[in-house]
């Protein structure tokens, strides 16, 4: 965080006087609490809008995991852990459908894809990852080894979207594509 608040010292002293309409105060003060991808952006600043949903995605992991854990006994404490495929699954789901019904048919804006409640999936899928990496670490080895001649075609695939499809003009990508 302190490299992200210099940056925004350093662009507030560069773009103050920039232009009159971009830099309102609600806007430093939403950067200033990561709740930019809410309350507006500065367009110096545009690509930021994932340091907020990190922020958003990791506080609401943490409060999610203290909120299960003080529901559960000590002995079912070691088990929480294999609660996050569920939860991935739920959320992962849950973001879509938001992310499918809110779409507009076209004209997208950047507020379409950014903000955080319509991207916790992707974050979520990395909790997922970390979690058979290792609590699964046997069973997701297997998998991996068994599929890996699908596993990197797969990804250069998935990736070569977004670079054939501008998400910004595509309701495809700007929905299931996100996923």
């Amino acid at each position: 965080a302190p490299g992200y608040y210099l940056l925004l010292v350093v662009t507030a002293g560069i773009a103050w006087d920039d232009s009159p309409g971009n830099v309102g105060a609600w806007s430093w003060l939403g950067h200033a609490l990561f709740l930019h991808n809410y309350v507006g952006v500065l367009k110096p600043l545009l690509h930021t809008w994932s340091v907020a949903v990190e922020e958003h995605f990791y506080l609401l992991l943490a409060g999610t995991y203290a909120a299960c854990a003080m529901t559960v006994s000590r002995a079912r404490m070691k088990n929480l852990p294999h609660a996050m495929p569920f939860l991935f699954l739920l959320v992962s789901v849950l973001a879509l459908v938001v992310r499918v019904r809110s779409a507009p048919a076209n004209g997208y804006f950047w507020t379409d894809v950014t903000v955080t409640h319509l991207r916790l999936d992707a974050l979520g899928l990395g909790v997922l990852l970390a979690y058979l990496h290792h609590y699964q670490q046997e069973r997701f080895g297997r998998f991996c080894r068994s599929w890996q001649g699908l596993l990197w075609p797969a990804a250069a695939c998935l990736l070569g979207l977004g670079m054939i499809w501008d998400i910004d003009q595509s309701r495809f990508m700007s929905t299931y594509g996100v996923t």
